[in-house]
């Protein structure tokens, strides 16, 4: 892994059940609400943000700092395109990382 300073808070994106391997391009497909919400989130920082995945997915989508793995990882949202029932996100996964702590309930990510 090649090493990388990113000491910003960066949005966080939760995807369970998924692995992301380094230097990959994916496609999620997202519904209309979270998929509004990530891109809300997302352009706010070049369309850069962390992927975390979670130890046990729940029904509510309520998290604490202790439900996610502490290795994140850098994604860039190359294309997010609306659906007529959800968003279809294209996404460069970059490079991975430890988390170095969440904050501001779980909606943003310091990592280097």
């Amino acid at each position: 892994m090649k090493e990388m300073n990113l000491n910003k808070e960066l949005p966080v994106v939760i995807i369970p059940d998924t692995i992301l391997l380094p230097e990959n391009n994916m496609k999620l497909k997202i519904g209309k609400t979270t998929g509004s919400e990530i891109y809300s989130r997302v352009a706010k920082d070049d369309f850069y943000g962390i992927a975390l995945a979670v130890k046990e997915p729940n029904s509510n989508g309520l998290y604490i700092e202790s439900d996610f793995y502490q290795i994140g990882t850098l994604i860039k949202i190359e294309n997010i395109k609306e659906m007529r029932d959800f968003y279809q996100l294209s996404v460069k996964i970059i490079e991975r990382g430890k988390s170095l702590s969440l904050i501001k309930q779980i909606i943003k990510l310091s990592m280097k």
